[in-house]
């Protein structure tokens, strides 16, 4: 009995809620990753953001800072065309002369033409392009992310988050361009909407104003893949974690009785296996996946402008 009120004192508060433990440690650790991010920098171009040979608008790193820092960059996950030539030379803003693959990819580089740096779908949720997209993603944690870890404990939520940003990184490395490089808990926020989504629908009966609620929830999820297709913005993540964060939230979220939500969970639970079995064969097995969907890249850019040249 000691043991339990002990364990209720360290994980719930007074009123009997969960304490956010999980989502505050992993603000830190996004905090202290930005500032690695800036330390770096200034190592590696001798300025704390990037100023040129473009000026960094989210107040941020240059891109070759953000690929030594772990960045999700697909040549250097699996083989691409780069690989296959280890001598050939990559010129990337913030270099100060062109590198060779393993040069950019840091990390104490690998064997030529086997790159194999599958962190980097791991890595990226806790990084940021700078201090504006930190700010933006920090404020829905806050605001969002720290009560549905009261109301749901870190045993769901983690799970939700680490592995619905996993998802949408690994969906964006399969279908966005190769020489992409992705950053940002924006796939894994995106998993956290969702969830919000399915704990609406779930008590849809009891929640007063669902109606409202959900129109919110669909509208700030509508709006933010409109912005994802904007230049540089991978919304492929965005989709991913969407996706991810619904068979997620099924599969985690407290049980609702009645023989329905029972088939639900656990037909969402082998979905996610599934999906992740397939996505991760399609990745690596593949000698380019974005062939397998041309026409996919249109959800992550608009084709005007040469937008989706960039």
């Amino acid at each position: 009995m000691a043991a339990q009120t002990k364990a209720r004192g360290v994980l719930r508060d007074a009123d009997g809620q969960f304490r956010p433990l999980f989502m505050y440690t992993i603000m830190v650790l996004q905090l202290v990753a930005l500032v690695v991010e800036f330390c770096l920098n200034y190592q590696l171009t001798g300025s704390v953001i990037a100023t040129s040979p473009q000026f960094n608008y989210m107040i941020g790193p240059a891109p070759y800072t953000w690929v030594q820092v772990g960045a999700r960059y697909t040549p250097c996950i699996r083989p691409t065309k780069l690989s296959q030539q280890p001598s050939q030379l990559i010129s990337i803003a913030g270099a100060s002369s062109p590198l060779t693959l393993s040069e950019l990819c840091g990390f104490g580089g690998f064997e030529a033409g086997h790159p194999n740096q599958w962190y980097r779908l791991i890595l990226p949720m806790f990084l940021h392009g700078g201090i504006i997209h930190l700010l933006f993603n920090m404020a829905f944690q806050w605001r969002n992310g720290l009560q549905m870890e009261r109301d749901w404990g870190a045993h769901r939520v983690a799970p939700i988050y680490l592995l619905g940003g996993m998802g949408g990184f690994l969906l964006g490395a399969t279908l966005a361009p190769p020489s992409m490089v992705s950053m940002g808990a924006s796939g894994a926020l995106f998993a956290l909407m969702a969830a919000c989504i399915v704990e609406l629908l779930q008590h849809w009966g009891e929640t007063a104003g669902r109606g409202r609620m959900l129109a919110e929830l669909i509208g700030m999820v509508v709006i933010s893949l409109v912005l994802g297709l904007l230049p540089g913005i991978d919304n492929f993540s965005h989709i991913g974690g969407f996706l991810f964060g619904l068979l997620l939230a099924l599969a985690c979220l407290p049980a609702v009785p009645g023989r329905f939500w029972t088939l639900m969970r656990w037909g969402s639970a082998a979905v996610l296996i599934a999906v992740f079995a397939i996505l991760f064969s399609v990745f690596y097995a593949a000698d380019d996946p974005t062939t397998i969907c041309p026409g996919c890249r249109y959800l992550s850019c608009l084709p005007i402008n040469g937008w989706c040249d960039i």
